[in-house]
């Protein structure tokens, strides 16, 4: 077994050596360190805590339809014509399996077309606002080990295929700078959002893409829980840290050439026992 248990002190500390020598081999240059968002960061799934505050609040608008529609039918299923009872058949079909992560992913976003960007931003404080877990994360490991990494010289980012407003407004207590925040988003004309995602779309292979679109060079360090999180953490540099992992990520990291390390359950909402993302057999975002 090449992945080896680990505490926050190790990876610190372990984190403090690797920026020291970076300053020697790679002076001028910040190391970065990514992190996945829901399962990692925190337990819930902020796009589905996004999703379940607009359909109980009708709020999707009619430019939803056609988006959510042909994900339907590519699974061999009729639309009804009504946006928020065909998401939630779309989102029943993705718990039975019987959907695909990225379709799923897809549609989450096109989904949000013809809601305004400050609507949508408002529907995302209330969801997070109401998830005790998400109350309680400005005070967890995770806030003091980015500030520890930050005071390193490492260079901070999250990366998600969740929507990114959702992101943004949980990822506050953290101090992330929405520059430095990668998540799923779609193109938007007049302040209101289109069904057009912008590619590299952050999930699977794309969340590697994204960061080297964005920032040009592969992360020092990353964290992840869940397949999802694969191919990003594949390719970092130097350390690999899995958070509450699924059993196939473990599986998948097993083996992989360099450091693989497994934290503990860190964070409030892990130590609590709910799962989110991160234990379920689902890819993660």
């Amino acid at each position: 077994m090449s992945i080896r248990s680990a505490t926050l002190s190790d990876v610190v500390e372990h984190c403090d050596r690797l920026v020291r020598q970076d300053r020697r081999h790679r002076p001028g240059s910040a190391p970065i360190a990514a992190f996945d968002a829901d399962g990692t960061l925190w337990g819930p799934d902020v796009a589905e805590l996004l999703w379940n505050r607009l359909i109980t609040v009708k709020c999707l608008k009619q430019k939803a339809c056609p988006s959510i529609a042909r994900a339907l039918r590519g699974l061999g299923a009729e639309p009804s014509g009504e946006a928020h009872a065909d998401y939630t058949r779309l989102a029943e079909l993705h718990r039975a399996g019987r959907c695909p992560e990225e379709i799923m992913v897809r549609a989450m976003l096109q989904g949000l077309a013809g809601i305004s960007e400050e609507d949508l931003y408002a529907h995302s404080r209330e969801a997070i606002e109401s998830c005790d877990d998400l109350r309680q994360i400005a005070s967890g490991d995770f806030r003091k080990m980015l500030d520890q990494l930050r005071a390193m010289g490492f260079h901070t980012i999250v990366v998600s295929s969740s929507p990114r407003w959702a992101v943004e407004t949980a990822v506050r207590p953290f101090g992330i700078e929405p520059d430095d925040i990668l998540a799923g988003q779609v193109a938007v004309v007049g302040g209101v959002l289109t069904d057009g995602v912008i590619e590299p779309l952050p999930h699977g292979r794309g969340k590697i893409q994204a960061i080297l679109k964005k920032f040009g060079a592969v992360p020092r360090i990353s964290l992840g829980n869940a397949l999802g999180d694969l191919a990003m953490m594949t390719a970092t540099s130097a350390l690999r840290i899995l958070v509450n992992p699924t059993d196939e990520m473990v599986v998948a990291c097993d083996g992989i050439p360099g450091d693989t390390w497994a934290l503990g359950l860190i964070g409030p909402a892990v130590a609590a026992g709910q799962s989110g993302r991160g234990t379920a057999k689902k890819p993660g975002r």
